[in-house]
């Protein structure tokens, strides 16, 4: 027969029991809805919004908070957008004096430098918030030079570009006086060099070469690290900080992201290009048709503090020559 001290007992023990069972329910529960809610956040979940159909683009290039957004038509020829209140749907795409095949905006929107598709360099510089109001244009930078691609960073002070003719070389350019020359950037990637990414911070520089892979390197201290992991990609974005990644496969023209040097994340849709803001914050697409979409909504980013950007000094950039 059990006695009234055992009843109380295990009546306590039961309370106990159930009462740690709830709260491991409550905590499971807890770490699912997270877990899903994780799992929600990839980029093939982002939300898009369809910004322009009327005005067919090849490519696109935004600065730090995208604000200032320019794109390139079928035709080579330059376009602008003024993005109004943050959203992008407003305004119209306007046309700016320029052909150019590739384009790169300096994070603070001032600096515009792009190739032609006989592989000019253009440089034009920004001193009105409406660039179609101010007398610059875009002039010629080449110097003898045939250039592939090239990439500012945030204050337009470094320049990165590929030289065609010199197997592919890496060149960078102190921007901060107009006669500085190109020098041969000092690291050793044997592969042939198509196309360069800087990040806004300067910090970090992105190649890709003639099979599409990706690799990476510190400005300073450079020593290149393959990051494409097995995909071919023509296209690749970069925020302020180089943490958030974005590129375009070639083979299949699937886009993928990688966030702080994760694995890539398959989005599971297809463009023709993107380009990331610098604070990470924005990104834009051009599909297949060569319509505009944004979003303000991208995954979980590490977005560190972009705020304020500080450049990397361009007088520690390691170069072996003039060129």
């Amino acid at each position: 027969m059990m006695r009234q001290f055992d009843v109380a007992v295990l009546f306590l023990a039961a309370t106990i029991l159930s009462g740690a069972t709830a709260s491991l329910t409550g905590n499971l529960r807890e770490r699912t809805t997270a877990n899903e809610t994780l799992s929600a956040r990839n980029c093939r979940s982002v939300d898009w919004t369809h910004v322009d159909s009327r005005t067919v683009l090849k490519s696109v290039a935004t600065n730090k908070n995208a604000d200032y957004v320019w794109a390139l038509d079928p035709n080579t020829k330059v376009k602008y957008r003024q993005v109004i209140d943050r959203k992008p749907a407003s305004g119209y795409w306007a046309s700016i004096d320029g052909e150019l095949d590739t384009i790169s905006v300096s994070g603070n929107g001032k600096h515009i430098w792009g190739v032609d598709q006989s592989y000019n360099l253009f440089y034009r510089r920004v001193r009105n918030r409406d660039p179609t109001k101010d007398n610059e244009t875009f002039k010629k930078f080449n110097r003898g030079q045939k250039f592939r691609s090239v990439s500012v960073n945030h204050c337009g002070s470094s320049v990165y570009g590929v030289d065609r003719d010199n197997n592919g070389e890496l060149l960078f350019r102190d921007a901060r006086q107009p006669n500085n020359p190109w020098k041969t950037f000092d690291a050793k990637l044997n592969n042939q060099i198509m196309s360069v990414v800087v990040s806004g911070n300067g910090q970090w520089v992105f190649v890709t070469d003639t099979r599409n892979r990706v690799y990476k390197s510190r400005t300073q201290n450079p020593c290149w690290s393959k990051i494409s992991a097995g995909y071919a990609f023509h296209v690749i974005s970069v925020d302020a900080t180089g943490d958030n990644i974005w590129a375009i496969e070639d083979r299949s023209d699937y886009m993928f992201y990688m966030s702080d040097g994760g694995n890539w994340e398959d989005c599971n849709s297809k463009y023709k290009d993107v380009s990331v803001s610098g604070d990470a914050k924005n990104v834009w697409v051009i599909d297949q048709d060569g319509h505009t979409y944004h979003t303000a909504d991208p995954p979980n980013m590490q977005t560190g503090d972009v705020e304020e950007i500080h450049c990397a000094d361009p007088d520690s950039i390691p170069c072996k020559k003039e060129s």
